[in-house]
């Protein structure tokens, strides 16, 4: 099988998840580098793994056919550019970058040069949401699923937070939207279609100082948000996220007009779809679904060495998580950002949002600081 070489920048804790996933690859190799040299070599050490001093070396490496950036999210960007001048697939992980507008500039230039990109929304990688996915049909349908029409969804995923400071920091586009709440808004663009409306309808600062790593830190990005989005086919969704929760929770219910669907990755939650009436395959009444439990980190980089197998791409993108699709995303992002630094704005015991998401004042030279989730 031909061999594929992946630079890794950032060697935080994201980045030994993707590694995970590599290990099940055949003839892949990687090499480590993060803007903290000895956090690199020790990754390296410890894995058993190349690793160079700076990203630079990878960029520079014509070996290397591909990136896998697991670092803050304003490094997203410039690191993008560099793989793109260096003829390098890409894998970023969730968010794409900061801006729809960047997001649109990165589509648009990965297609022109003929290169494979991936975001990493490994949510879609997830054995009972795939399914889900494959359950739910064609959302503005009414005949395509068990579930008939599809009329609204409950979204939820919280997590404690305090493992990064950067993770809480408006400065670094930290806090709960970036972190959290983007991943349940992924899954419902993939699974009910473009968006037609959003709105805030709650967002706070629940936990303003966190010790982490044994420190106690200010910390000024939102921690909590509700939003109420409505597809362009006319499904209700409402997504809740946080990083209050002690511990991780995530689930979601959609509701059709023929039946209910119940999901989560969390193997504590019950997974079943209930039918009014025997349909799509399912019978009457409350069908348990046993899709099993998996490593989604494999399937996620797995997909992502076999595109990087199959070529430079014609412009058409696999049907899973496209650069497309995160344009959407971000233009939703954007929107959402907006309303939380209004919110804030107007709060008394809160300092002003301005600037939030800037790039201003975090490193931008390709060699930010690393740990992504």
């Amino acid at each position: 099988m031909e061999p594929v070489t992946i630079g890794i920048l950032g060697c935080g804790k994201q980045a030994e998840k993707h590694i995970s996933g590599y290990a099940h690859c055949e003839n892949v190799r990687l090499v480590l580098s993060d803007i903290d040299t000895e956090r690199a070599r020790d990754l390296a050490g410890r894995l058993d793994l190349a690793w160079v001093e700076t990203s630079d070396d990878i960029f520079a490496n014509r070996e290397i056919n591909a990136v896998d950036i697991c670092s803050v999210t304003a490094s997203h960007m410039p690191l993008i550019s560099q793989a793109i001048e260096a003829d390098k697939h890409f894998f970023v992980e969730k968010p794409l970058c900061q801006r729809a507008e960047d997001a649109a500039r990165i589509c648009e230039q990965t297609r022109a040069a003929g290169l494979i990109g991936r975001v990493g929304y490994v949510y879609r990688h997830v054995p009972m949401f795939r399914d889900a996915k494959r359950i739910l049909g064609d959302a503005s349908t009414d005949s395509s699923n068990a579930l008939g029409r599809l009329m609204f969804a409950f979204m939820r995923i919280g997590g404690r937070g305090s493992h990064a400071l950067w993770k809480h920091r408006r400065e670094s586009d930290g806090g709960a939207v970036s972190e959290m709440l983007v991943h349940m808004l992924d899954l419902a663009l993939w699974y009910f279609g473009p968006i037609g409306s959003i709105e805030v309808l709650d967002c706070g600062l629940l936990q303003p100082v966190r010790s982490i790593d044994g420190v106690m830190h200010e910390c000024d990005a939102p921690d909590f948000v509700a939003v109420k989005a409505v597809s362009a086919t006319g499904v209700r969704i409402l997504i809740q996220a946080d990083m209050v929760t002690p511990a991780f929770t995530q689930f979601m219910e959609i509701q059709g007009s023929k039946g209910s669907l119940v999901c989560s990755i969390d193997n504590n939650w019950p997974n079943y779809i209930f039918c009014k009436e025997a349909a799509g395959g399912m019978a009457a009444g409350r069908n348990e679904l046993d899709i099993g439990r998996a490593n989604f980190y494999v399937s996620q980089m797995t997909e992502f060495v076999g595109h990087i197998r199959g070529g430079k791409s014609s412009g058409d993108a696999p049907p899973d998580t496209t650069l497309d699709t995160s344009v959407e995303l971000h233009r939703l992002l954007e929107a959402i950002n907006e309303d939380v630094g209004l919110r804030f704005a107007d709060a008394p015991d809160a300092a002003p949002l301005s600037g939030y998401g800037s790039l201003s004042s975090v490193p931008t030279n390709g060699q930010a600081k690393s740990e992504r989730m």
